[in-house]
């Protein structure tokens, strides 16, 4: 891995994403970047559906753009929720040299990408 072109890391670890994430839906390649699609789900608890009255308490889906890119021999991670308001979640950024393979490197991202959206929404219970 570290005689890898970072670009061509990034299209590496946006691959093992989709392959690995359940519900990851869409993988798009740009020049040095990437895009994975998936689907996050989540239930409001009890305590907001009654302070707001919320219909009711099934399982809701949130549709989330993980865009993967590289500059200064870094890798940049946007989190993006895909609705209307495109509201960005967080961002992760790693440096590839401190990981032995594209698995450690991409189960971290994802890892530091559940974090980013329950922290977003922590009122809300998720299911990663």
């Amino acid at each position: 891995m570290k005689d890898m072109p970072l670009s061509q890391l990034v299209n590496s670890v946006g691959k093992y994403m989709y392959k690995h994430i359940d519900s990851a839906n869409k993988l798009t390649f740009y020049p040095n970047m990437c895009d994975v699609y998936f689907t996050i789900y989540y239930q409001v608890p009890g305590e907001i559906i009654q302070k707001y009255n919320v219909p009711d308490d099934e399982l809701h889906e949130m549709q989330v753009d993980v865009n993967i890119t590289t500059y200064q021999n870094k890798i940049r991670v946007n989190i993006t929720e895909v609705d209307a308001l495109e509201r960005t979640l967080g961002s992760v950024i790693v440096k590839p040299v401190d990981f032995p393979d594209v698995a450690k490197l991409s189960t971290h991202i994802y890892t530091e990408i559940c974090k980013k959206v329950a922290k977003a929404y922590e009122d809300y219970e998720f299911v990663f």
